[in-house]
């Protein structure tokens, strides 16, 4: 009677899986082997790009899962494994793997070993176990240090993050490049954060959604975690760190999507509040959840649907208990309706709002007088840097104290970083994007008339309206509408301007009135002091 068998194979590298030369031949041996053994082969089992040095692994799980199921009184079963290193990699997970398929009614061969029960072969068998955990551990360090290599080189060699692909350069090797379309929504996104345009990280979040943004080509939700891990990349300003490591950060030879600058607003905007609490309840039939408050209570409306005898009704109300409208419901129709005549009653006259463009289009010139002597500082600076950290590190080849050496390298270090982060600011290419002038026009297209964008049929442009108008949220009272809010800057200008009447009936009537407004010194001060 012929010994059931089955064979196991593993390899450990991605590589050996795609080209699939070390598991064709381990099950080519192990097949000819159960040939000579005049075994009856019933299943091979295959690892594919797992360490050996893993307990539980899907092909050993399988494995094992196959032995249970064999009737109590079936034959003994043999496991034929091409050699010792394919079987496992740890002398700990060895003799336990082994342990398990022997309390399953099988026991292991191996075509390179002959495996004995005695004292001098169990002893052998245990060597050559240790010796492929020396083997693992061996190469893993040969990996690391490669790794490391690479990476205080400027090169990633990790997983490819969202909006990156690997790709082989002749010159460079294996580098990442940017993956479209992610590339540019990430971009997108991050600069949106950086300006405040995205309030929020669940702001981050619902924009990602909006534009169908997913990794590895796994549609799913964008979760707060994920988002969190995008805004803390120094890989996307075109920089590597790896602090596990001792990598300290460096000019990557990648192209990043943001400059370092905007990658530090970031930063600060992160570091300056907690994260903010995932919404759940958001939904496109009411974009002012959130925004619109209970005038008696100042707590948020809730937002539903209730079902009539006619059909069903969308209400806001209020949810917090004590307050006279607890559970007083407000039609979403009358609330928004509301919201989108306060937006047309936001609209400034066309004088004041060619006044308030004029000057801070006339700020903006005068500030980028500026940017050139500031260019020169920057630069002397690194100059400075360049030679303080020339001097420090002869004066650390001349000192034997670990002490004091340790001092200098922290001090070249800090050094580093600075002329690191100038010279990022001094070389910071000049974007093909959107010119200030066009993004002002832009930006006073919205103040002319907000209530466009309302009513847009996308949720995140809807939410975004009263964050640009409103510095608070709007307390809205039934039956009366919203009470007075403070506004966002630029529509603060427009007001302080329309409330000035003498500036504006001496303006009026003079084309173009940005004449009236750069020679005005009452007006560059004034909106000067107002601007950020």
């Amino acid at each position: 009677m012929k010994l059931p068998a089955v064979i196991y194979c593993r390899v450990s590298s991605p590589r050996q899986v795609k080209e699939g030369h070390g598991l064709d031949a381990q099950e080519s041996r192990g097949k000819e082997y159960s040939k000579m053994k005049d075994y009856d082969l019933e299943r091979v089992f295959k690892d594919e790009g797992v360490s050996g040095g893993l307990l539980d692994r899907p092909g050993i799980q399988e494995l094992l899962t196959f032995l249970e199921e064999r009737p109590l009184y079936a034959p003994q079963i043999v496991v034929v494994v091409d050699d010792l290193s394919r079987w496992a990699r740890d002398v700990i997970a060895h003799f336990e793997l082994k342990k398990a398929i022997h309390s399953r009614n099988a026991r292991l061969e191996c075509i390179s070993h002959k495996l004995e029960n005695t004292p001098t072969g169990r002893f052998i068998e245990t060597v050559i176990a240790g010796y492929s955990e020396m083997w693992r551990g061996e190469n893993k360090i040969k990996v690391i240090a490669n790794m490391k290599a690479r990476l205080e080189r400027g090169y990633w060699c990790f997983d490819v993050p969202p909006g990156f692909r690997y790709v082989k350069d002749p010159a460079h090797g294996k580098i990442i490049i940017a993956d479209e379309p992610n590339a540019s929504i990430i971009k997108e996104a991050l600069e949106g954060f950086a300006s405040g345009r995205l309030f929020e990280q669940t702001d981050v979040m619902h924009f990602l959604e909006s534009r169908s943004f997913f990794h590895r080509k796994q549609p799913k939700r964008v979760n707060l975690e994920q988002v969190k891990r995008l805004l803390t990349r120094i890989l996307y300003a075109g920089y590597i760190e790896y602090p596990l490591w001792g990598i300290t950060r460096r000019k990557a030879h990648h192209q990043g999507f943001i400059d370092l600058d905007t990658f530090e607003r970031i930063q600060e905007r992160l570091s300056g509040k907690a994260k903010a609490p995932q919404r759940k309840d958001l939904n496109k039939d009411f974009p002012l959840r959130g925004f619109a408050l209970c005038a008696s209570c100042r707590e948020s409306y809730t937002a539903s649907w209730s079902t009539g005898r006619n059909g069903t009704y969308a209400y806001y109300r209020c949810q917090t208990k004590g307050c006279l409208m607890h559970n007083k419901s407000v039609k979403k129709k009358d609330i928004e309706d509301d919201f989108a005549t306060l937006l047309t009653k936001m609209k400034p006259q066309p004088q004041i709002l060619a006044l308030t463009k004029a000057i801070v289009l006339d700020v903006w010139n005068t500030e980028q007088g500026g940017v050139e002597q500031v260019k020169e500082k920057r630069q002397e600076r690194v100059k400075e840097l360049d030679e303080s950290i020339e001097k420090l590190c002869e004066r650390v080849e001349k000192t034997n104290s670990e002490t004091v050496i340790s001092r200098y390298e922290a001090r070249i270090e800090d050094m580093e970083q600075e002329r690191l982060s100038l010279e990022a600011s001094l070389n910071k290419p000049k974007t093909g994007g959107i010119r200030f002038e066009t993004a002002t026009d832009l930006v006073f297209d919205f103040i002319n008339d907000p209530s466009k964008l309302w009513h847009s049929d996308n949720l995140y442009e809807q939410r975004l309206v009263p964050k640009l108008v409103f510095t608070e949220r709007l307390p809205y009272r039934k039956g009366v509408g919203y009470e007075t809010t403070t506004f966002s800057l630029l529509f603060a200008l427009c007001k302080e301007a329309e409330s000035d009447s003498s500036r504006v009936v001496e303006m009026a009537g003079v084309e173009p009135a940005s004449n009236v407004c750069i020679r005005c010194s009452y007006c560059r001060v004034h909106f000067r002091s107002l601007l950020p």
